[in-house]
């Protein structure tokens, strides 16, 4: 599970014992050297998480992931993996992979939720912090579809059609099934090559 790191430049706001910050403030924070390099965060909602470094099944299962989308994501599409990608004032995510426009890469600048596609969170030991915090921001800003990898279950969740902060249609996809992102209906994968083999 993620932890909240408490930090304290002056112009953030102190709400309910916390140090709340803006999207610029966060930006400006890691421009300065405030977080060492190899440090891993998101900010959401204006709180800082400091995120688990990866294992190495996490690692590789993300690479493996990114892989598989690149070879099939049609030319007008564009997948990246643990970018930043804003979805709010106040929040700021990574999420492990994701399928973005291709006009979202005419110039440089920062990744926002209306360029998005969608979002694969791989996950392990961060269930809580990507349904709980990250997944309701996702469906706040209308990102169109979710995939929550759950590799320890060994199934997938796809998460769509985003009302209100929710989405209204959830399915899950174990091995043996296939899955395909609702903007790329040609992009087939078997859900066994995404969990990969274990054991």
């Amino acid at each position: 599970m993620a932890t909240a790191t408490l930090v304290r430049p002056g112009r953030s706001t102190r709400t309910a014992g916390r140090w709340r910050f803006t999207t610029d403030e966060y930006y400006r924070l890691w421009e300065t050297g405030f977080f060492p390099e190899e440090a891993r965060t998101e900010l959401i909602g204006g709180v800082i998480y400091e995120m688990p470094v990866p294992g190495h099944e996490h690692a590789f299962s993300t690479a493996y992931l990114n892989t598989l989308l690149a070879r099939h994501t049609p030319e007008s599409m564009f997948v990246a993996s643990q970018n930043p990608l804003v979805l709010s004032d106040d929040t700021v995510v990574q999420p492990d992979v994701m399928i973005i426009r291709g006009d979202a890469m005419a110039e440089p600048r920062r990744m926002a939720a209306p360029d998005v596609l969608l979002v694969v969170e791989v996950v392990f030991t961060t269930e809580y912090h990507d349904r709980r915090r990250k997944l309701p921001r996702y469906a706040r800003t209308l990102v169109p579809e979710v995939w929550l990898v759950l590799v320890a279950r060994e199934r997938i969740e796809v998460h769509r059609e985003p009302v209100d902060g929710v989405y209204t249609s959830v399915t899950a996809h174990e091995r043996g099934d296939v899955v395909s992102p609702v903007a790329a209906p040609d992009l087939v994968l078997a859900v066994a090559d995404v969990l990969g083999k274990r054991g």
